[in-house]
């Protein structure tokens, strides 16, 4: 899954990939804007994997989302034995970006982040998503509620 094309609605592009590691994400962003150069790029990024939530890529994930106009991110699933300290804060990471000028913002999960998303979307947008699991869903989501906004033919 490297930038694969789901779909298109209401003029949004709707982009999947596994990018799951900061060097992965930073590489993917860059790659989308050199296929899609002129449209906006929100990027969308669940951090699924135990090593992709750990704490000690917090930093790296600060600087990998420079390629991107826009990010939302939803924070890392929890098991029964983790502890919240060993892993990143999407709060944290939002405001860091947000802070250095690109504008993020974080979400418990693909459910409450999915409603944000689609009201910052517009035509022309490709909407990366990341992750190296199902998302909740969001693709097929997103673009289910996309096709709504499209007039009937």
């Amino acid at each position: 899954r490297r930038l694969e094309v789901r779909g298109e609605a209401a003029g949004v592009l709707v982009v999947d990939d596994f990018a799951h590691h900061p060097t992965a994400v930073r590489e993917t962003l860059r790659a989308a804007r050199q296929r899609w150069p002129e449209r906006r790029l929100v990027a969308v990024f669940e951090p699924r994997s135990n090593s992709s939530r750990r704490k000690v890529f917090e930093k790296g994930y600060s600087e990998a989302f420079d390629a991107a106009h826009l990010a939302f991110f939803s924070a890392p699933p929890f098991r029964h034995n983790d502890r919240p300290e060993d892993f990143m804060s999407v709060p944290d990471l939002a405001a860091h970006l947000t802070d250095r000028g690109l504008p993020a913002r974080a979400f418990p999960d693909a459910e409450a982040l999915l409603p944000a998303l689609l009201d910052t979307l517009r035509p022309g947008d490709v909407a990366l998503i990341m992750s190296n699991g199902s998302f909740g869903g969001l693709h097929a989501r997103l673009l289910e509620a996309l096709a709504e906004r499209e007039p009937a033919t």
